[in-house]
């Protein structure tokens, strides 16, 4: 079983909705995308937390939980907003910022280029939908 990880901001984020960021654990990082910054940053701390004590971790933590176990000093993540943005264009600004960590090492991101594609698509259609 493994201790749990804190979550904190170096700065106050104040009413910060729409942002793409990073997780940091120690030199390594989780990038990110959230239209509701605080809802998604509770997810994260409670979702990881359990996935630390589930040797089946898989999706967004598949490469953070082994990361982190390897790393028992690591007792705390720290999370920093890269972007502030509008809604719409979260999935487009993740899909760029994903793309430049390719070939980073210490990105922790397990990618699945086709699914970025598919929610900008996505995104496109809904946004010419209601016509604007």
């Amino acid at each position: 079983m493994h201790k749990a990880i804190r979550f904190t901001t170096q700065i106050e984020y104040g009413n910060i909705r729409a942002c793409v960021y990073k997780i940091w654990f120690g030199c390594s990082y989780y990038i990110g995308a959230t239209k509701n910054f605080y809802a998604r940053v509770s997810d994260h701390r409670r979702a990881l937390n359990i996935a630390l004590n589930d040797i089946s971790a898989d999706g967004t933590y598949a490469k953070i939980v082994p990361y982190l176990i390897s790393n028992d000093h690591i007792e705390e993540a720290i999370i920093e907003v890269v972007r502030v943005c509008l809604p719409e264009e979260i999935y487009k600004l993740e899909e760029e910022y994903h793309l430049a960590a390719l070939s980073d090492k210490r990105c922790l991101n397990v990618f699945h280029r086709y699914r970025f594609k598919l929610k900008v698509i996505e995104y496109g259609r809904k946004i010419a939908a209601e016509g604007n």
